[in-house]
């Protein structure tokens, strides 16, 4: 035999070997597809979960760029808070007045009324974040993007398109506002008697406990509203939400406290989860159980005791 027919047989041989033992049957390619299926229904939760501890996370460093430039705000300004009025005159009408931000958010469903007809591409103008103005965080402290949570899937529909809304954050109504801080406090019977305290220097949170106190929260997508987080105050019935907090990141939302640190906090009653509607909302409910309820009262301010 020649060395050319020596070859030739042996590649046929390793043909044959290759047909006979190696080629994989339809059987073993469906065994293996479904495995591969299997594996994949079990990645993918994990994976999901991969992503929404990343967007949290992403969230909680937003919040502590906001409540590193509220600091520095104080730092700069002899220890005044900026200011946080909230309220529709600084929605559209009047951006002079001092206020932390400016920009309401909307969606194109809510325009109705007179006042609100030009509101909605607020909802997505960053460059009123970063307007200058008394009291602004943005043109001087932040940059646009740190307004927003990643997990934030809220849109304005302009002109047929979808549009993100800039700003998902709101500043808890007790800080840089003077109106019920101990002798100006509300009282339930109307005779002046304080209740809890606003805050309108860093002076005055560090009179209590700076890292129980929250600057900026989440709030629900169908009230963010103004940038004013308004929470029950110590004469509120037991379980009256004023307004509804968020629940974007799987049932919890991220919070900034006072002396700077983060924290995500998980909501353990069902009913707080509030729907999203996509149509602003005002007011909020009262709710039987109040476990939730109650950490957030707890967490915006301390009641006045005399």
């Amino acid at each position: 035999m020649t060395t050319s027919e020596s070859f030739d047989c042996i590649v046929k041989t390793s043909r044959q070997i290759v047909r006979g033992r190696f080629a994989f049957s339809l059987i073993e390619l469906l065994v293996v597809i479904a495995v591969i299926a299997i594996l994949a229904g079990l990645l993918l939760p994990a994976l999901s979960r991969a992503r929404r501890t990343v967007l949290s996370g992403a969230c909680q460093s937003n919040l502590r760029q906001l409540t590193l430039g509220w600091l520095l705000y104080a730092g700069d300004h002899r220890g005044l808070l900026p200011e946080n009025p909230g309220g529709v005159y600084t929605i559209g009408i009047d951006h002079r007045r001092a206020n932390w931000v400016d920009g309401y958010m909307m969606y194109e469903s809510d325009v109705q009324e007179a006042f609100s007809r030009s509101l909605p591409p607020e909802s997505t103008n960053s460059q009123l974040l970063m307007k200058p103005g008394p009291g602004r965080l943005g043109y001087s402290y932040l940059s646009p993007g740190v307004f927003r949570c990643p997990g934030d899937k809220s849109f304005v529909v302009l002109n047929g398109a979808k549009h993100p809304r800039v700003r998902s954050y709101s500043m808890n109504c007790v800080m840089g506002t003077g109106f019920y801080y101990r002798e100006f406090m509300w009282s339930e019977n109307g005779d002046g008697n304080p209740l809890q305290y606003d805050y309108l220097t860093l002076d005055q949170v560090a009179e209590h406990a700076p890292m129980e106190l929250f600057v900026f929260g989440e709030k629900h997508d169908d009230q963010v509203h103004d940038g004013r987080f308004q929470v029950s105050h110590w004469a509120d019935p037991v379980g009256g939400w004023a307004e509804f907090p968020s629940w974007r990141h799987k049932r919890s939302a991220n919070f900034s406290f006072a002396d700077g640190h983060v924290d995500n906090h998980r909501w353990v009653n069902p009913a707080t989860l509030i729907p999203i509607q996509r149509r602003g909302r005002w007011g909020g409910f009262l709710q039987k159980t109040r476990q939730d309820w109650t950490w957030l009262r707890d967490h915006s301010s301390v009641p006045f005791r005399q």
